[in-house]
């Protein structure tokens, strides 16, 4: 775990140490509206929120399209609640990765702002999560809280490694940055072979640009 950790930092730090390439740097962060998809399970999950943040760095192809990518911490997770006059069940999952996105975007400025599209794989690595639930039937109540184990292991939840596709449009303001973003998740998380488990997430984020160098982007008077 610290090893991947310490693979993700020193490989983000590398991209920023190249002065003459990386035209812009910045910071991230926002709200995460997640769930997952069962397939081998009929019953309903219901969206959790939950956060990411971190840094982002960008580099210009041409006037038009750029190279973008970040190093997140990004929450995942899901909620089940089923009762009826018998039985009640209510279960939350939280899981949290490092997440690295690997986007091309494509802008055009306006005087005012710059619009984008944007869209690349992402891969994630499992790093912590907790699974907590209640459980109440013929007035007898269980309750619990563990971690999440990771692996492929008889005992553990979910593998580590996660990938999919992200993708959505942006806007930028001077030095602001709004962005909506679908990551769809392409990885068979479960752990047991049986289930299928595969994470759903909308990110609605703010990045702040401390530098803007872009190659100058097309604008719509041209």
């Amino acid at each position: 775990m610290k090893n991947i950790a310490l693979i993700f930092f020193a490989s983000f730090s590398l991209i920023f140490s190249q002065e003459s390439f990386s035209q812009t740097f910045g910071v991230k962060a926002g709200l995460n509206l997640s769930n997952v998809i069962f397939k081998s399970n009929a019953a309903d999950f219901m969206v959790v929120p939950g956060f990411h943040a971190g840094a982002s760095a960008e580099f210009p192809i041409n006037r038009v399209f750029l190279f973008e990518t970040d190093l997140l911490f990004s929450s995942r997770g899901y909620r089940e609640s089923y009762e009826n006059q018998y039985f009640e069940f209510k279960e939350e999952t939280h899981y949290n990765y490092f997440e690295v996105p690997l986007k091309v975007k494509a802008f055009f400025s306006t005087p005012v702002m710059t619009f984008s599209v944007f869209a690349g794989p992402y891969f994630g690595f499992g790093i912590c999560g907790k699974d907590k639930g209640i459980e109440s039937s013929n007035g007898e109540i269980t309750s619990w809280s563990d971690k999440i184990e990771w692996g492929s292991g008889q005992n553990d939840l979910f593998k580590r490694l996660d990938y999919g596709l992200v993708f959505g449009p942006g806007v930028q303001i001077k030095n602001i940055e709004l962005s909506l973003s679908y990551g769809l998740g392409l990885a068979n998380i479960a752990s047991i072979s049986a289930l299928k488990v595969h994470n759903r997430v909308i990110e609605i984020s703010v990045g702040y640009k401390f530098r803007n160098e872009l190659t100058r982007p097309v604008q719509l008077s041209e």
